[in-house]
């Protein structure tokens, strides 16, 4: 017998649970909601815990079995529901569309983590006691993810990790317009896919905060692949209907607060893009060696003091307490790194380490 029984454990706003909730409704699939509210810290709780031990929202639950990690979600669902089909036949099709989906996990999920972090969330973080932030950092498992959460409520939309989070998006979109150039109304030119799918709530977030301008001028596909996505039925039952006209109110408040700073930073990633001057590798080197960095991967340039001995800033650079004045001294540094790793692999330089497309906070 088929199994029927679908629980959906989710944060309403959450982009991974949209996705989630977007592949339900593209399978015509029914489902139990139950809310975890983020800011009462319930996916911390012993019962969430038990389902998803990260204490990350969504979790499916499948007849008793949870199943974690929103991304294997959608694909679970393909292969337990495959009918109406969201991924194609052809196996290399198939790895393209995992591509996507790898990007989507490995660079804007948390690019627009730190960016509505910065945003809204902060605002909300600034009432909490002392005792109630540290707790909430200490819950976030991942040493990485502490970090960029830590480096985010400290400078706000100045982190360097948000200079990383419009990089990454600068470099998706250009890939997106590219890939739809050729004319195919979705991301794989077999149809709509979990490519798409995955995509959408991270670019509906940047609409609902009014940034998607940001990126979309200039691309005309971009734009017309947005309409069409945002016209489907499921996006309207996913993702926008559940949202409150308070919540579309607050993002789109908090995102004006911010257009102008991420503009800039944007518009400083394509300068680098287009600059192409000699010396990139140089900076690097010069780089891992001023800041104490390892020689391995740049992502690995961040500080290793314990949690609640110094605020982590920046990657890379280690602040001592009240040392926020210490982390602006490496501001050029910073983003020449943060910045030019996403975007570049060699052929990516910046213009100059004093450049104005070089500032980091």
């Amino acid at each position: 017998m088929e199994r029927q029984m679908l629980t959906l454990y989710q944060y309403g706003n959450s982009v991974c649970a949209q996705k989630v909730r977007v592949t339900l409704c593209e399978k015509g699939l029914a489902w139990e909601t139950r809310n975890v509210d983020l800011f009462r810290a319930e996916q911390y709780s012993p019962e969430y815990l038990k389902l998803n031990p990260k204490g990350l929202v969504p979790t499916l639950v499948h007849d008793g079995v949870p199943i974690i990690e929103s991304t294997l979600i959608c694909e679970y669902l393909e292969d337990a529901f495959p009918i109406p089909g969201l991924a194609p036949e052809d196996p290399l099709e198939r790895a393209r569309m995992r591509l996507w989906s790898k990007a989507v996990d490995e660079g804007l999920h948390e690019g627009v983590t730190e960016i509505s972090f910065s945003a809204m969330f902060r605002e909300a973080m600034k009432s909490m006691t002392e005792e109630q932030r540290q707790t909430r950092f200490r819950n976030v498992g991942d040493p990485k993810r502490r970090d960029r959460f830590m480096s985010t409520y400290a400078l706000g939309i100045d982190s360097p990790y948000v200079a990383w989070a419009v990089a990454a998006f600068e470099k998706a979109f250009a890939n997106l317009e590219q890939a739809l150039e050729a004319g195919s109304e979705w991301i794989l030119a077999g149809g709509y896919s979990l490519a798409d799918i995955n995509l959408a709530p991270c670019v509906a977030r940047l609409d609902y905060l009014g940034l998607l301008e940001i990126w979309t001028a200039g691309r005309p596909a971009t734009l017309a692949w947005w309409q069409r996505a945002r016209a489907r039925s499921s996006f309207k039952a996913a993702i926008s209907g559940p949202l409150s006209a308070d919540e579309v109110e607050r993002m789109r408040r908090s995102g004006a607060r911010v257009h102008e700073r991420v503009a800039a930073i944007r518009g400083e990633c394509v300068q680098m893009l287009k600059a192409a001057k000699p010396g990139w590798r140089r900076i690097i080197e010069l780089l891992r060696d001023a800041l104490g960095g390892p020689d391995g991967d740049v992502d690995e340039l961040r500080p290793q003091q314990p949690l609640g001995v110094a605020p982590r800033i920046a990657p890379g650079v280690e602040v001592a307490a009240g040392g926020v004045l210490d982390a602006r001294e490496h501001a050029a540094e910073i983003r020449v790194v943060v910045v030019g790793h996403v975007l570049g692999d060699g052929d990516v330089r910046p213009a100059a380490a004093g450049d104005e497309c070089a500032r980091a906070l």
